[in-house]
C-alpha cells in the first residue's frame, strides 16, 4: 500500500491542541522555527530548506497516520549523501532552539507562585518562622555538573543560547514595544546564524581542560548571578509571609 500523499504547504498537516496557559509557548516555537528555517535557506539555499521541509512533512505524516516508514524512507533515500550531516544538523539546530523555549517557558509557568506562594502555604499549615529558621541552615544543595568531557559544549555556543534565551526571557509576558521585539528577533536571529557557522566540537581532542570551561561557564555565568538575586527574593517573601526574615 503506498503511503497517503503529502498535504499541501497551505494547509497544516495537524491541529495542535495547546492549553490556554501555554499559547505564548507555541508563539515563540513558531517565530524560532521560522528564524531557523529562514537561517537554513540563507546558509545553504532555499533547496535545502525544501528538502528539510520534505523530510518533516514526510516524518509528521508518517506518525499521525501509522503509516509504513517506506515513505519517508523514500524521501531520506533521495536525498544527497553529502547532505546527510547538514540534514541532520538542521535538525538538531530547530530542536535545540525548541528546547530553550520550552526552558522559558517553564519559567513563565511558575512565576505566579514561586517561593511566595510556597511560604504562605507553610504559614497556613501552622510551619514557623522558627521551624523555616531551623531548617535553612540543615539544607544542603548541590549541582551536577556532567562528568565527562565529550560531554562539555563549547563556550562560544552557550553563550549563543544565552543569547536566545535573553531575548526570550525578556519578552516573557509579551511587554516589549515592537520595536523592542524587532531587535530581540535580529539578536535571537544573529546568534542562531553564528551557532550554525560555529563548529559544534572544537579541533583538538575534548580534554579535561575542555569540561573545566564548561563547568566554569555555569559557575561564573549563571549561578554566580543568580544566586544573590534569589537570595533577595526569599527574604522579600519570608517578611511578607512571616513578617520577618531570620538573619
Amino acid at each position: 500500500m503506498r503511503d497517503p500523499p503529502l498535504e499541501s504547504a497551505d494547509e497544516p498537516l495537524r491541529d495542535l491542541q495547546f492549553m490556554p496557559a501555554d499559547g505564548l509557548l507555541r508563539e515563540d516555537v513558531r517565530n524560532l522555527g521560522a528564524l531557523v528555517g529562514q537561517i537554513l535557506a540563507e546558509q545553504l539555499g532555499p533547496a535545502f530548506l525544501a528538502e528539510v521541509e520534505g523530510i518533516r512533512r514526510a516524518a509528521i505524516v508518517r506518525r499521525e497516520t501509522g503509516a509504513a516508514i517506506d515513505g519517508l524512507a523514500a524521501v531520506l533515500a533521495a536525498g544527497a549523501r553529502e547532505r546527510c550531516g547538514d540534514l541532520v544538523r538542521a535538525f538538531a539546530t530547530y530542536f535545540q532552539a525548541i528546547n530553550l523555549a520550552e526552558r522559558v517557558h517553564r519559567i513563565r509557568r511558575r512565576r505566579p507562585g514561586g517561593l511566595r506562594a510556597v511560604l504562605l502555604a507553610l504559614r497556613e499549615d501552622g510551619v514557623t518562622l522558627g521551624e523555616i529558621s531551623a531548617l535553612l541552615p540543615r539544607l544542603r544543595i548541590e549541582p551536577v555538573f556532567t562528568a565527562h568531557p565529550t560531554e562539555a559544549i563549547r563556550r562560544a555556543l552557550l553563550q549563543k543560547e544565552k543569547e536566545i534565551v535573553s531575548c526570550l526571557v525578556a519578552d516573557i509576558d509579551r511587554g516589549r514595544t515592537p520595536a523592542e521585539r524587532r531587535s530581540d528577533r535580529e539578536r535571537m536571529r544573529m546568534a542562531l546564524t553564528a551557532g550554525w557557522q560555529t563548529a559544534e566540537s572544537p579541533p583538538a581532542r575534548p580534554s579535561v581542560a575542555d569540561e573545566l570551561e564548561h563547568v566554569g561557564f555555569y559557575l561564573s555565568d549563571v549561578l554566580y548571578r543568580v544566586l544573590p538575586v534569589f537570595y533577595e527574593v526569599f527574604e522579600d517573601a519570608l517578611a511578607e509571609s512571616h513578617g520577618r526574615a531570620p538573619p
